[in-house]
């Protein structure tokens, strides 16, 4: 039996592990107590890695289905050939668009094949690129092709007075807000020098419950929200109003824009009392320091913005 350290890779958190091998194959895996990032934080999906590793179902070599539609296993040469024929045929009749790749979680946090699968896609000339980030979160990468990047980037959470999280569960998904490695870790850390957590979520979430204020709305209702908190924001003047002149443009157009959503308005369909709204954006803007980070939750309640007109005669939506 030996022990060795090792590195996640489950998802993007690569937390450190310790690994038992008994007899050429892997027995125990738990967090590495002695990891200095990491402090011994591993999650449920690492610490059963051996287990899927081991599991008789598992898939170790390429599957091709028959004509009865069963899979059988084929060599890989064969499986290359074939795809590259089929993707060859596709291309040459519906153009390189028709061909789209989509990256997981392995593949997407792996920079080799992040290389790999963008020099591929550029070779065959398709910009049809997809992970799981444009289909739960697409709202992220499309407001920052329509408005831009804050080049200077977030405000680190290291030294955050306060934290807006959206529709995000960084506690068990370890994405979004607090850092990945050992994120109630590093949270726990944050209240104790005073951070203040603002979390909106239809759930209790394993993080709504460590939040100071816990925004807990009808699921569709994260927009009318974060319109109400900057109606508040905007009409009490509580952002920096120096820097927004200098550093931005369409504020005017802004306030003009989420003035009809005022929280007492806001509150009753979204579940959410008015005056907790205004503590909460009172809050947030009043902070030395603070970032706001949404997760896959909000990007459905975007799409309900133009359902939505009907109930807010004569708003515009941004």
């Amino acid at each position: 039996m030996a022990e060795t350290t090792a590195i996640c890779r489950f998802c993007h958190a690569t937390c450190g592990l310790k690994v038992t091998i008994d007899d050429g194959r892997i027995t125990r895996v738990v967090g590495d107590i002695d990891n200095p990032v990491y402090h011994g934080y591993s999650c449920v999906k690492g610490r059963n890695f051996h287990e899927f590793h081991a599991d008789p179902r598992r898939v170790l070599r390429p599957l091709r289905r028959d004509a009865g539609g069963g899979l059988v296993p084929v060599d890989s040469a064969t499986a290359l050939a074939g795809i590259a024929a089929r993707l060859q045929e596709i291309r040459a009749v519906h153009g390189p668009r028709a061909i789209a790749l989509y990256g997981g979680t392995f593949s997407h946090f792996c920079p080799a094949g992040v290389m790999l699968r963008e020099s591929f896609m550029d070779a065959i000339g398709s910009p049809m690129r997809f992970s799981n980030a444009t289909i739960d979160q697409p709202g992220k990468p499309i407001s920052m092709a329509l408005h831009g990047r804050w080049g200077a980037g977030p405000q680190a959470f290291a030294d955050a007075d306060v934290c807006l999280l959206v529709g995000a569960n960084p506690l068990v998904s370890m994405w979004g807000g607090i850092p990945s490695f050992n994120p109630a870790k590093r949270l726990h850390e944050a209240r104790r020098r005073g951070l203040s957590l603002i979390v909106i979520d239809p759930r209790v979430s394993e993080t709504a419950r460590k939040a100071d204020l816990h925004l807990q709305c009808v699921p569709g209702h994260d927009v009318e929200l974060l319109a109400a908190m900057l109606q508040v924001i905007l009409t009490e003047r509580l952002h920096d109003e120096a820097f927004v002149a200098e550093e931005t443009h369409g504020v005017d157009a802004l306030r003009a824009a989420v003035e009809p959503f005022t929280p007492e308005r806001v509150g009753e369909p979204s579940g959410v009392p008015a005056e907790l709204i205004r503590t909460a954006a009172r809050r947030f803007a009043q902070a030395r320091r603070g970032n706001a980070t949404s997760g896959t939750g909000v990007a459905p309640g975007l799409s309900q913005a133009s359902k939505a007109r009907a109930s807010w005669p004569g708003s515009r939506w941004v």
